[in-house]
């Protein structure tokens, strides 16, 4: 096929099979790269060139509230100012957890955690007004509950004020398409390897901001040209913010 064809060659990895997100995303990756070569232009202008510069978290496993403190302090001397604190495993933990590395980092250090699917609904809206009346002051809140549960999720995002962010939750266009629906969350994470590629993750970043709804980019460790091409689409669009 031609690469001229760029959006047939999507269309044909994208049904190639059911599910296998990954794969697709490894081969959606290596056509828009080389349609990028062909024309001589860097994928970061080709969805968008809202800016050359983004800015990253550092994730801080989930451990005991001493030794998380420790390694955020250690994330901050390296030079982060955004830090994602995994949670989730005991929700009263949890709180001595953020509170601790709230403590050890001061106010100035944005916090955001991921709960990763961990809590219930009431259990998650108890926990988070808990923290706001802490003056805990979390940026967001990532997958709070079961990746199924959207009426859940919707749950917890009208009875809190923190911003909530759905992830696993948000594998397909079409997944997010409901979300936005039922306004079931705030703000959605983008994953290319959950998505299937930059094709899908831009059909997914194009519905959030029709719908008024931020994203963040994330990644699910892999190597760095998955992660340089999460990187060309946050700096290219506006919603990836």
């Amino acid at each position: 096929m031609d690469i001229d064809d760029r959006d047939l060659i999507l269309e044909t990895i994208q049904r190639a099979m059911v599910h296998n997100t990954s794969a697709k995303a490894a081969l959606d990756i290596a056509v828009h790269d080389l349609f990028g070569q062909r024309y001589g232009m860097p994928l970061y202008r080709f969805f968008g060139g809202r800016r050359q510069r983004i800015a990253s978290d550092l994730t801080i496993s989930v451990n005991p509230p001493d030794v998380m403190a420790g390694d955020a302090v250690n994330a901050v001397q390296a030079g982060y100012h955004h830090l994602k604190l995994k949670v989730g495993i005991d929700s009263t933990v949890d709180f001595e957890r953020v509170a601790a590395i709230r403590k050890a980092v001061g106010k100035d250090i944005a916090i955001r955690l991921d709960a990763n699917q961990g809590w219930k609904p009431k259990e998650a809206i108890r926990l988070i007004r808990a923290m706001e009346d802490a003056d805990l002051a979390i940026e967001l809140i990532e997958q709070p509950v079961s990746a199924v549960d959207f009426e859940g999720l919707k749950q917890v995002t009208d009875h809190v004020d923190t911003p909530i962010m759905a992830d696993e939750s948000a594998f397909s266009p079409t997944d997010v398409f409901r979300l936005l629906s039922m306004r079931a969350c705030d703000l959605i994470n983008i994953k290319l390897m959950k998505a299937g590629g930059l094709g899908p993750a831009s059909k997914i970043a194009a519905m959030a901001e029709a719908a008024g709804v931020e994203c963040m980019m994330g990644c699910m460790l892999e190597c760095k040209i998955g992660i340089t091409a999460a990187a060309a689409l946050s700096a290219g669009t506006a919603v990836i913010t």
